[in-house]
């Protein structure tokens, strides 16, 4: 296959490999609909998570696919690159050879974590004109800008899925504007929207949700209890989960106990989850937050309409509430009962609305701003811009490391963390505490904690988490638990050990100070 008029190769990096998610369906389409308009494209597949079913999505065979699950997750890997690296390499080699010019650069996609990038800065810094890499940001939260921010020097372009997110980027990187653009998904949109009876001509309301089940972003638990509340306002209703993920159990006993009215279904092909939101008359999100929530795109082309929180992104870049589908006024800390109560409202406004004409709505809003062949059109030019583009693997800062994980000073602790979060321990002489958060944080500066454990007599009981998926696992020595069960513990003072989120956990700090206990931030004061 000549390049020339098809265009520069694109290899997309999915270190969840094909998990069910809105990351790895996008990934899917468009590297097919790029591959069969000429383009050589590529997907290196990373083992999917423990416990997660794969996607079940039919792969283009004009989609080359790298498959690396012989490799530990990236994700525990510490730093040490080098074996992600030379598989990055190889996969780029190949695009190259299929594409009939082993010399031209080929753009890279690295997604969603950082020591994903990390390979990728990696060889665009060993060979820089044969290496673009183009940075993702999928959810609006600060580890993915994070992750950009860190990499932005060998990154061509930035490209934020949502207004939003948009705006965020700007904000974090005022100097890097010109790098920034803003892609919103695509999804595929039917010729005319599928007809579907309203709730009053099928005696219910049908609901859905597709998707990954899981509590930390998706706010998986909120639905189950959404069911519960429709009954209590006696509104007569069907929901359906479908996907799979951390959660899949916990729903799997939640349906049991809400016989004939709560179903789960594991992961479907894209064409049984067409069916599904055919059928059903409204798609239910209790996201805490979004990008551009591709179940909520494909949804509304299908004319399903959404009912979605009202996040700070994506959503109501879609959604013009009242008009193409409706937006509950729950925020990123409302409770799961709070969420249902917020969605349940707006399921009654859907039955006493014109659902019809919202339905029809919601397929026009993705037809005209968010089909796939738009998306696919807008990423292509900018791809070829890229490898057009000025060569910036040579600007990697000397002495900055390339790995985001596995030491103090890259890009999940910074290098005065230890220090601080030792100062903090040194005001808890003698008090039993736990730890918020049971991610890279306290994983890399554990020696520092048990040091100052030690020199100062605090006992750490437990470690808090807000993934429901990890409660009954450790870190280390220390059990894993819920936040709501902290003061249980004995403990009597809470220390969030997290740079990148504390601002967002301390937010939610209610959930301990409810118990009596007090909350200390390591970073931004008390």
């Amino acid at each position: 296959m000549s390049r020339g008029a098809a265009g520069a190769p694109l290899l997309i990096v999915l270190p969840h490999g094909l998990n069910v998610s809105g990351v790895a369906m996008w990934a899917v389409r468009l590297a097919g609909e790029l591959g069969r308009a000429g383009r050589t494209t590529g997907l290196v597949l990373h083992r999917e998570p423990e416990g997660q079913k794969r996607l079940d999505a039919e792969l283009s065979g004009v989609t080359r696919v790298f498959d690396v699950s012989h490799l530990p997750p990236i994700e525990t890997c510490g730093g040490e690159l080098a074996p992600y690296v030379n598989a990055y390499r190889s996969a780029v080699d190949e695009l190259g050879r299929l594409a009939g010019d082993s010399a031209s650069p080929v753009v890279i996609s690295p997604n969603l974590l950082g020591d994903c990038y990390g390979a990728g800065a990696m060889l665009a810094a060993e060979a820089p004109a044969r290496y673009r890499l183009v940075g993702w940001q999928h959810s609006d939260i600060a580890y993915d800008t994070a992750v950009l921010g860190y990499y932005e020097p060998v990154l061509s372009r930035l490209v934020g899925v949502s207004d939003a997110i948009i705006s965020r980027l700007g904000a974090a990187m005022p100097g890097r504007r010109e790098k920034v653009v803003n892609i919103p998904y695509g999804v595929p949109v039917p010729e005319a929207v599928p007809i579907r009876r309203t709730p009053s001509e099928t005696g219910e309301v049908r609901l859905v949700y597709t998707g990954r089940l899981e509590h930390a972003q998706k706010r998986i638990g909120a639905l189950p209890l959404l069911s519960d509340e429709l009954a209590r306002r006696g509104v007569r209703h069907r929901l359906t989960l479908v996907g799979d993920g951390p959660a899949a159990t916990e729903m799997d006993a939640a349906a049991a106990v809400r016989e004939g009215r709560l179903f789960r279904r594991p992961a479907l092909s894209p064409m049984e989850v067409e069916h599904e939101l055919d059928r059903s008359h409204a798609l239910v999100l209790a996201s805490r937050y979004e990008g551009l929530s591709v179940s909520m795109l494909e949804a509304m082309a299908r004319g399903c309409v959404p009912v979605a929180t009202r996040v700070a992104s994506g959503a109501a870049q879609a959604v013009d509430d009242g008009v193409n589908g409706l937006l509950a006024y729950a925020d990123a800390d409302a409770s799961e009962q709070e969420t249902a109560s917020a969605l349940a409202d707006s399921v009654e406004r859907l039955i006493g609305s014109d659902g019809l004409a919202m339905s029809v709505g919601a397929w026009e809003r993705v037809r005209d701003r968010f089909s796939l062949a738009s998306h696919s059109l807008k990423v292509g030019v900018m791809i070829d811009a890229v490898a057009s583009g000025p060569a910036l693997g040579g600007g990697w800062p000397a002495g900055k490391r390339f790995a985001f994980t596995g030491s103090l000073g890259a890009g999940t602790v910074p290098a005065d963390g230890g220090a601080r979060i030792e100062a903090v321990l040194s005001r808890l002489a003698g008090r039993r505490i736990v730890l918020h958060g049971a991610g890279r944080h306290t994983v890399e500066l554990a020696s520092a904690i048990r040091a100052a454990v030690s020199a100062y007599g605090v006992e750490i009981v437990a470690v808090c988490e807000d993934d429901k998926a990890r409660l009954g696992g450790r870190v280390g020595t220390w059990p894993i638990i819920d936040p709501w069960a902290a003061s249980e513990s004995g403990a009597t003072d809470v220390v969030l050990s997290s740079w990148l989120h504390e601002a967002a956990i301390w937010a939610r700090r209610a959930v301990y100070e409810q118990q009596g206990m007090r909350v200390w931030r390591v970073y931004g004061g008390e």
